[in-house]
């Protein structure tokens, strides 16, 4: 496997090697979708394809610095899963180039980052801290989540992740075959049976209320109620604390609107929103990838600058005014980027 490729000289040299800096603060996040790395991929393969212009616009923004373009593991799966090995590589390549290395961390860790964060400020002196820094990561590893290997150092454990998040361990893990290969092998299969079990659970919410609204208000206070502060209060009881009195002034602060308390949670939020807004539609039959393009865009939507995503879930993010929410251009034409970068 690719790690077979590094001698002891080169790897301690990754180790100890600072990465490039990267402040999301100081350069344009710009997240794609997958048929927008698509048709990038053919701009810059094909000379004559209509976004040659585009590509050449997006290479350059992210050679000088001004925009990264991160991958995630939606990307990673769904590029693993085409069955051309060459063009599997060719799309790697394409998303490391333009996203040097950066990633978005996975939407478990995301969420679970927007948690300890709200924890930390239900501590008295303590505020609420920016986790903006943390949304991201970098090596095709880490949107996996770093492994950790028990009964060694916890300083050994961190050289691997070092080693693990560069970009060099990355290039290598692209040129081998054998990794290639296994990776399109662990790609979750949706069958027919589960697709079925979801369009059952979203007929029985429209039986909630007569209006969406009505159904949107119950859908809101179910969802705190079973699912999130549950999972709320058992972070906080994993560090011995007691949130609940400030969960409760913090309801009241907000006018017991729990959307808006919810909204303090970003990539949370917007997988809610993302995820029912999807099944309003209810004329629209639920597609097998879309559990995992909303997972993606919940954490993009928040963190980026910019997204770049299909007309479907870009109408319903501006329905529910994500955009203006979250400050982010929401973009469905991957050669509108030209223009943004131009204007901005």
């Amino acid at each position: 496997m690719f790690l077979d490729e590094l001698d002891r000289e080169t790897a301690e040299d990754i180790i100890n090697k600072s990465p490039p800096a990267f402040d999301p603060a100081d350069t344009t996040v710009i997240f794609l979708d997958q048929n927008k790395w698509g048709n990038l991929h053919e701009g810059r393969h094909d000379p004559e394809s209509p976004y040659r212009d585009t590509y050449e616009t997006v290479a350059a923004s992210a050679n000088n610095g001004t925009a990264v373009y991160p991958f995630s593991l939606v990307r990673q799966a769904e590029t693993d899963e085409h069955p051309d090995l060459r063009f599997r590589r060719e799309l790697y390549e394409l998303m490391l180039d333009l996203s040097r290395n950066i990633c978005f961390k996975n939407y478990f860790l995301v969420t679970k980052a927007e948690r300890r964060a709200y924890i930390t400020g239900c501590i008295p002196g303590q505020t609420v801290p920016d986790i903006t820094d943390d949304m991201f990561d970098r090596g095709l590893v880490s949107p996996l989540g770093m492994p950790r290997v028990k009964g060694i150092p916890k300083e050994d454990n961190e050289m691997l992740h070092r080693l693990l998040r560069s970009e060099r361990v990355s290039r290598l893990m692209i040129h081998d075959d054998d990794y290639l290969t296994e990776a399109a092998k662990f790609q979750q299969q949706i069958d027919e049976q589960d697709l079925q079990k979801r369009e059952d659970v979203r007929q029985r919410s429209k039986e909630l209320g007569d209006t969406d609204e009505e159904r949107w208000n119950i859908l809101v206070a179910r969802n705190l109620a079973q699912n999130f502060f549950p999972l709320l209060y058992h972070n906080a009881q994993q560090v011995d604390l007691n949130i609940q009195r400030s969960v409760h002034q913090d309801l009241r602060e907000y006018g017991f609107d729990l959307e808006e308390f919810l909204a303090q949670f970003p990539a949370y939020y917007c997988q809610f929103v993302l995820s029912h807004g999807r099944d309003f539609h209810w004329d629209r039959e639920i597609e097998a990838n879309d559990l995992e393009d909303m997972m993606s865009l919940a954490a993009a939507i928040p963190y980026s600058d910019v997204v770049v995503t299909e007309e479907f879930f870009a109408g319903v993010a501006y329905k529910h005014d994500l955009h203006e929410r979250f400050n982010t251009t929401i973009l469905t034409d991957i050669t509108d980027i030209k223009g943004y970068l131009t204007d901005h």
